[in-house]
């Protein structure tokens, strides 16, 4: 019996999954292009800081950072179901957005749905659909970079299972307004 190896024991889907290729830090533009200023935004970055109006609300929890923090956000949830007017049980947290698209890959695909989305959007939802092996329409984006709404809309089918909007984009900063939205749905 031969010995398993990487091609028998990590899934296709898994392999053909690109690896994530980083953005420059600060400390390695500045070594390289020597600008005068920089303001590196490609990873959600807030070059202002946190706002004074929270400074009380980040020294109150340096008081407990080292404490496990609540598993399920109770209060959050909570507030966001009051604010929203909708129960509890219609409210998902997640450490990120691609966190709640993991969750959603894992509890919605089964086996010949697939998603549609556009094919220049977040690189986070490309790599969960990939990790579950699941089909992706990709649909091209507009000439001014917009999702192509009508396209999307004529490419659901009975195997269609999620459509993925980022709103705004990420990468292109476009976005579908409420009567595209609206129309969608």
């Amino acid at each position: 019996m031969n010995a398993p190896t990487s091609r028998t024991i990590v899934p296709e889907n898994i392999r053909n999954l690109n690896g994530y290729v980083p953005g420059k830090t600060i400390a390695e533009v500045q070594e390289q292009y020597r600008p005068d200023r920089i303001s590196k935004l490609a990873s959600n970055e807030n070059r202002l800081g946190f706002s004074a109006d929270v400074e009380p609300a980040v020294q109150q929890a340096l008081r407990t950072i080292q404490d496990y923090p609540d598993p399920v956000s109770k209060r959050l949830v909570s507030k966001i179901a009051e604010t929203n007017q909708v129960s509890e049980s219609q409210v998902l947290v997640g450490a990120g957005s691609e966190s709640i698209i993991s969750i959603l890959c894992r509890t919605f695909f089964l086996n010949k749905e697939h998603a549609i989305t556009c094919s220049t959007t977040f690189v986070g939802f490309f790599v969960q659909i990939g990790v579950r092996g699941v089909r992706l329409k990709k649909i091209p984006p507009t000439s001014d970079f917009r999702f192509d709404v009508k396209a999307i809309v004529n490419a659901v089918d009975a195997h269609t299972k999620m459509i993925y909007i980022a709103n705004p984009n990420n990468p292109t900063g476009t976005y579908i307004n409420r009567s595209e939205f609206e129309w969608m749905m």
